[in-house]
């Protein structure tokens, strides 16, 4: 019985840490020590209560789908080679460490302690609880000159809790999805309402006063790919007419308080197209990305922000050009068939699920899968956990069935 109490007690534990880690996990801006976030140390204590659990229970076994450990094998050996032959390996090997350690540990720590739906609902309340916070920091900061270190107010576009405009871009454009599936699915007493309203409202400032097209456009995609596998029914236009509503007062409010606004942005590329500063170094950074990999595509440079940099002192923005630039071909194979497999695991877990609850659940974190995935295509994707979550989160809802 004591030990059973133990055993009990430290899944209690992790839990709790795994949580935690959750809620800071949009706080990137917060480094205790050794350059990590301070979510990355909620996730490694958690992850050093459930290691002992999980081989005192003989549970060390990765339930990932099949595919997925295929595109791993091939991701890792691809980093094996790219940094063997890396001008710095010994860095290409410790990102590529990084990239391991997001995909196999920090995947299965979320698949070995969220083993029912509820916690996994939990796990969205909190993540979009983190969003929300960082959210708010960004609001404060519009208003509050000096109140982030390094940031004016009234003039620029805001960081929020992340370290950079486009972090908090990202952040709430991911996290939005969920943080709607809450409020229009689970939100039954008017304090739950009110909470998940809240949260919803500062997520949607967040991603507009970060005045982040791509974040922008994820969403859009990702809300329409939501309506149209919920099965949008005529209930569900209050949703829209308030997100119509915010969007249009968001963007007349922007203008005031902000010289940097999606209006003026749209308008500059309008104006310019692709001659446009941001948009013509990108793919200025993808033709030099192109000329190292035709020189060699099988080997890649090495893993890691230092060595995903070109000549032009820019990273690749784009996942799988940035994989290739990076991992060589094997890399990029890992990658897309991880991705693949991901995607898989939710469509089939949505087509089998086996409550309303579930399926909901199922519906919005494959949502935010999508929106992560357009951010791909144009930010540098590495190893951060509020880019992943989304994958993380639909791995352990569907991996343990």
């Amino acid at each position: 019985m004591p030990a059973k109490k133990t055993i009990l007690s430290g899944y209690c534990a992790a839990r709790f840490f795994y949580y935690l880690g959750l809620l800071t996990i949009g706080l990137t801006i917060l480094r205790p020590a050794y350059g990590l976030t301070i979510s990355d140390w909620f996730f490694l204590i958690s992850l050093g209560f459930a290691i002992p659990k999980a081989l005192l229970e003989r549970k060390i076994k990765i339930n990932f789908p099949e595919y997925m450990l295929l595109g791993l094998l091939l991701f890792t050996i691809g980093g094996v080679v790219s940094s063997s032959y890396s001008k710095m390996p010994l860095v290409s090997f410790w990102g590529l460490f990084k990239y391991l350690y997001l995909i196999v540990i920090w995947f299965w720590l979320g698949v070995f302690l969220l083993k029912e739906v509820d916690q996994i609902k939990t796990a969205i309340i909190f993540w979009t609880a983190s969003a929300a916070i960082s959210s708010f920091g960004a609001i404060i900061s519009l208003f509050w000159d000096g109140f982030i270190l390094g940031q004016a107010s009234f003039s620029i576009r805001m960081t929020g809790l992340t370290e950079h405009v486009n972090e908090l871009g990202g952040l709430t454009g991911i996290a939005m999805i969920p943080a709607i599936m809450m409020l229009k699915c689970f939100a039954k007493k008017k304090w739950h309402v009110g909470y998940f309203m809240t949260c919803l409202i500062l997520i949607f400032g967040g991603l507009f006063l970060s005045v982040s097209m791509s974040g922008a456009v994820a969403l859009l995609v990702s809300l329409l790919v939501w309506l149209k596998i919920s099965r949008f029914k005529m209930k569900d236009i209050i949703f829209i007419m308030f997100f119509i509503i915010l969007l249009t007062v968001s963007v007349f409010y922007q203008e005031i308080y902000q010289s940097a606004s999606f209006k003026s942005r749209f308008n500059e590329f309008s104006n310019q197209g692709l001659s446009l500063e941001t948009i013509s170094t990108r793919f200025e950074t993808y033709g030099e990305a192109l000329k190292v990999i035709n020189n060699n595509p099988i080997i890649g440079v090495g893993l890691g922000h230092d060595l995903g940099l070109t000549i032009t002192g820019y990273a690749v923005h784009n996942i799988f050009l940035l994989n290739l630039f990076q991992s060589g071909l094997l890399g990029l194979l890992g990658i897309i068939i991880i991705i693949i497999a991901i995607n898989l695991a939710a469509y089939q877990g949505i087509n089998n699920s086996i409550s309303q609850q579930e399926k909901n659940i199922g519906i919005a974190l494959f949502s935010s899968f999508l929106s992560f995935l357009i951010l791909g295509l144009v930010q540098p994707i590495y190893y951060n956990r509020y880019e992943w979550i989304s994958a993380a989160l639909l791995i352990a809802l569907y991996s343990n069935r």
